[in-house]
C-alpha cells in the first residue's frame, strides 16, 4: 500500500507542484524581463519627447531656414550630449543612415535598421529593437522620427547597453530559483511526512490485521517510540497483548477483550482465575453471538453455518457459541461439510462481503 500511495503522490501531487512552480517561474521571469525592458524603453522615449519639444523653439524667416535651424540644433545636441556613458545618440537620414553620433563614429556594428523600420510603420513614429552587437553585447535601440522638417535629419536614435539589466535579471532568476526550490523542498518534506506518519502506519496495521485474520495471533504492531503513538502510550502504561495460552496462566489481573469478541471459554477462564474483564466486544458482534447461542441452545438446533474466514478472531468467538460445532464456510469449495438434508441456520462474520453471503 505504501508504494502505491507514494507512487500516486509522486505522479500526482508532486508532479503538479513541479509543473506549477515551473509555470510560475517562467511567468515571473518573463514579466520581470518585460518590466525592465519597458522601463528602459520608456526612458528613451521621454528623451525623444523632450528633444522634440525643444525643436519647436527653433524658427526662421522661411521654412527652409527653419529646417536648417532645427538641423543645426539637433547636431549641436548630439555633440553636447551629456549622457554619453549611458547612451549613444544618433541622427538618421531618410534612409536610416547615420548622419551624426555622440561618439563621433558611424556606429558600424552596433546598430540595426529594425528600430528605424518600425518607427516608419508606427502611428506614433517610434520603434524599438533589442539585439546583440557584433561584439556580443546585448543592447536596446529606440528610434523616433523627427516630426518637423530638419533638412536631411529624418529620425533620432538612442542606443543603450542592457548589461546591467541582464545582471539584475540574473540575480532575480537566482532568487526565483531559490524560492522555487524552497517550495519544492517543502512539498517533498510534507509528502514524506505524510508517507511516514500516515501511509507507513496504515501499511503496518493492514499487514498486522491480515496476519491476525490468518490466525497468526502472535503478530504485533512494531514499537515506534513516537510519543504520539497511542499503542506505545498504552504499552508504557502497562497494557500488553496476550494470547489465549497466556490468559490461562494469568491470575488476579484485569483483561481487556478486543472488539472481535471471544468464545464462552474465555469468560470461563477469566472467572476461574479471578480476572476482571473489560469487555470491548463490538455491540454488533455481541448481538450476533447471542443470536447464535440462542439458536444453538434450542431443543432441536439446526446446523449452524457461519460464513467467514476460519481462524479469524471473530469467527472463533462465533463458533465458540456452539461448543465448536458450527460449520465455517468461506466459499463454494467448503460447502461440502453441510448436510443439506437437515435444517440450516446461516450467519455471517460481520466483515465479510455482502455479495459472497448472498
Amino acid at each position: 500500500m505504501r508504494s502505491g500511495i507514494t507512487r500516486r503522490w509522486l505522479r500526482g501531487s508532486l508532479l503538479i507542484t513541479v509543473l506549477l512552480v515551473l509555470l510560475v517561474e517562467v511567468m515571473f521571469l518573463y514579466s520581470t524581463t518585460r518590466s525592465y525592458y519597458n522601463g528602459v524603453q520608456q526612458t528613451m522615449y521621454r528623451r525623444f519627447s523632450s528633444i522634440t519639444g525643444q525643436l519647436k523653439m527653433y524658427t526662421g524667416e522661411t521654412s527652409q531656414k527653419t529646417a536648417a535651424s532645427r538641423s543645426v540644433a539637433l547636431r549641436r545636441m548630439v555633440e553636447q550630449f551629456s549622457d554619453k556613458d549611458k547612451y549613444e545618440f544618433m541622427l538618421l537620414d531618410s534612409y536610416g543612415g547615420v548622419i551624426a553620433s555622440s561618439s563621433g563614429t558611424d556606429a558600424e556594428g552596433i546598430v540595426t535598421s529594425t528600430d528605424f523600420e518600425q518607427a516608419q510603420e508606427a502611428m506614433d513614429g517610434q520603434g524599438v529593437a533589442i539585439y546583440r552587437t557584433q561584439s556580443g553585447e546585448m543592447v536596446m535601440a529606440a528610434c523616433c522620427l523627427v516630426p518637423y522638417a530638419a533638412e536631411d535629419v529624418a529620425a533620432m536614435r538612442l542606443v543603450t547597453s542592457l548589461t546591467l539589466v541582464g545582471q539584475q535579471l540574473k540575480r532575480t532568476a537566482v532568487v526565483a530559483l531559490i524560492m522555487g526550490t524552497a517550495v519544492l523542498a517543502f512539498t517533498i518534506m510534507s509528502g514524506l511526512y505524510f508517507v511516514r506518519s500516515i501511509v507507513v502506519p496504515l501499511g503496518q496495521v493492514e499487514r498486522t490485521a491480515a496476519g491476525i485474520a490468518r490466525g497468526e495471533l502472535d503478530v504485533r504492531l512494531p514499537v515506534t517510540g513516537d510519543e504520539r503513538d497511542e499503542v506505545d502510550r498504552l504499552r508504557q502504561k502497562g497494557l500488553i497483548t496476550i494470547s489465549h495460552e497466556e490468559l490461562a496462566g494469568l491470575h488476579d489481573a484485569k483483561v481487556l477483550l478486543r472488539a472481535h469478541g471471544e468464545p464462552p471459554s474465555t469468560y470461563a477462564t477469566a472467572r476461574r482465575n479471578n480476572i476482571e474483564v473489560i469487555d470491548a466486544t463490538c455491540p454488533v458482534v455481541l448481538t450476533l453471538q447471542r443470536r447464535i447461542k440462542a439458536r444453538y441452545d434450542t431443543p432441536q438446533p439446526p446446523q449452524i453455518v457461519i460464513y467467514g474466514k476460519a481462524g479469524h478472531a471473530e469467527v472463533n468467538g462465533l463458533v465458540g457459541q456452539t461448543d465448536g460445532n458450527a460449520i465455517v464456510v468461506e466459499d463454494s469449495d467448503t460447502l461440502a461439510a453441510i448436510d443439506f438434508s437437515r435444517p440450516i441456520a446461516v450467519y455471517s462474520q460481520t466483515t465479510m462481503p455482502l455479495d459472497g453471503y448472498r
